[in-house]
């Protein structure tokens, strides 16, 4: 609708940054930044499949204890079912630690390392995929990491698309609303 131009005012449903899609891939971020973050590090870990709450936490307690997290991030052995897909996210975060790195490269490395998750966990990935894509591009206008993450938290944006822009000036908008918000709308 908003790329149409379809003026649109959206009730109900999640904001954008509550869509565990959208945590999910902040988090990876979040986790590059500060590698002795535990919430952002307990989220992503746990997207590796095989790796549960417990090895998560194990995970954490052995970086917060070590004088380098990133060293023992990568000497971390996860489960055995889970150690080809920590080698990838391994590689991700070795990547997201190189210097030469510039932003926004850093999320376009996170969101190819975390689309085929997306398919995995979501059985309506292809309508989150677009999310991940607004994010990426609401990224780019940032001159840093740093920056968007800081930004983000501080400024949230309400959601990828809940208003279009003001109404038309006959009030010619389209109303959307979830199910639940949508109960006791209609007809009396």
């Amino acid at each position: 609708l908003a790329r149409r131009n379809i003026p649109f005012v959206k009730f109900g449903g999640l904001k954008f940054l509550e869509a565990a899609h959208v945590k999910d891939l902040l988090a990876v971020l979040r986790f590059a930044q500060n590698p002795r973050s535990r919430m952002a590090g307990f989220r992503v870990a746990q997207l590796v499949p095989g790796v549960g709450a417990a090895t998560a936490t194990r995970l954490l307690d052995v970086m917060a204890e070590a004088p380098d997290p990133h060293a023992a991030l990568q000497a971390f052995e996860p489960p055995a079912q889970a150690r080809e897909a920590w080698g990838e996210l391994v590689a991700l975060y070795a990547k997201l630690q190189e210097t030469g790195l510039a932003w926004p490269a850093d999320i376009e490395l996170a969101k190819a390392w975390y689309l085929p998750v997306l398919e995995r966990l979501h059985e309506d990935a292809q309508v989150r995929k677009l999310d991940v894509e607004q994010l990426a591009r609401l990224a780019a206008g940032y001159a840093s990491r740093e920056r968007f993450l800081t930004e983000l938290t501080l400024d949230p944006p309400e959601a990828a698309s809940d208003q279009s822009g003001p109404p038309l000036r006959g009030g010619d908008y389209l109303i959307l609303s979830t199910i639940h918000r949508g109960k006791g709308r209609g007809r009396k």
